[in-house]
Formats: C-alpha cells, sequence, structure tokens
C-alpha cells in the first residue's frame, strides 16, 4: 500500500474535499496500484499507514468475508466481476435485481440508483445477512 495525493477518480476528490470542508482531511492509499482506500477516519498518512499495516497483519484469509454493494457509481458489470471472485465467503449489496450467487436484491433500495448508507440503515444490511445464514437452501456461507 502507498499513499497517494489524488485520488484517481474525479469522484473521490470531490467527495474528501466535502469531506475535508465538513470534518477533516484524511489520506488516500493504493493498494497494488488498483484498489484505492480512503482512510476517513485518520487525520495523518502515518497514522493510516500504522493501522494499515498492524490491522493487515492480523486477516485470516480462511475466514475472511469479502462485502460489495452498489455504490460510488458501481456498475453491473462491477458486480458481475465482484460475484466472479474467487472468494468462498462473499456478499454484495444490491439495490438492482442482478442474477449471482452472491448478490442479495435490497427491495428496500429498489429503484435507487445504489444501496442506502449501511451506518444508518445497519438494520437493513444485517437483516439480509442473517437471512443468508438461516436459509440454507442458498446461503452463501456454506
Amino acid at each position: 500500500m502507498h499513499l497517494v495525493e489524488h485520488s484517481k477518480y474525479p469522484l473521490g476528490d470531490e467527495r474528501r474535499e466535502e469531506w475535508t470542508r465538513k470534518k477533516h482531511w484524511y489520506p488516500i492509499g493504493l493498494l497494488d496500484g488498483k484498489v484505492e482506500v480512503h482512510f476517513l477516519h485518520y487525520h495523518s498518512e502515518e497514522e493510516a499507514a500504522t493501522k494499515w499495516y498492524r490491522r493487515a497483519k492480523r486477516v485470516n484469509f480462511d475466514k475472511l468475508l469479502v462485502i460489495g454493494m452498489d455504490q460510488n457509481l458501481c456498475t453491473e458489470k462491477d458486480m458481475v466481476a465482484f460475484d466472479e471472485l474467487p472468494f468462498q465467503k462473499k456478499v454484495f449489496f444490491s439495490s438492482k435485481p442482478l442474477k449471482g450467487k452472491c448478490i442479495l436484491f435490497m427491495k428496500e433500495f429498489a429503484g435507487k440508483g445504489q444501496v442506502g448508507d449501511p451506518y444508518r440503515k445497519a438494520h437493513l444490511f444485517y437483516k439480509y445477512l442473517i437471512n443468508q445464514f438461516l436459509d440454507e437452501k442458498k446461503s452463501i456461507f456454506l
């Protein structure tokens, strides 16, 4: 992971600028030149890097649950690509009724273009996850 001055997406820079006006500046990291991480809760590059490397050491890939959601300009192509990722335990929260082994259509967000804020609407996301655990016929966790 290396830290970068700007997002590779115009929307990323716009959102960081807006966050900075309301709260504080935050660092952006790039993983393997591909995956961008916005460290919203950190005030310095040093703090973000320290926390990232400390936490990365604790990741157990045998128990990993990979989560995605259709936000931030996510396309149906992105959802299909996520569904094809080689992780056994993965879930993708979608506002669109797209077919896929790990794609969970959230009817509450149908027609809205993206799913809602997972912090403010956590009860809905947990409901869908719990239903996946309980439904042995279609569970992505078995």
